[in-house]
């Protein structure tokens, strides 16, 4: 058996994927109406610019959030 698991070296590589995208969806869902901006505008979370991906302005800290 392998060091890492048996998911990691077969065709179950794909259910194992869709397992962790159903977990990491349902925490978002659970928590996303316990979330609000902290220390942040909506500059902050507004593209700016557009370097192959979309970016926030330079001087941004990025999105905080915290949960109640």
């Amino acid at each position: 058996m392998s060091i890492v698991g048996p998911y990691c070296t077969s065709s179950r590589i794909n259910l194992a994927q869709c397992e962790l995208y159903l977990l990491v969806s349902a925490l978002t869902l659970r928590v996303l109406p316990h979330m609000e901006l902290f220390e942040a505008t909506e500059k902050d979370v507004k593209y700016d610019r557009d370097m192959f991906i979309p970016l926030t302005k330079s001087s941004s800290k990025g999105v905080r959030v915290t949960i109640s």
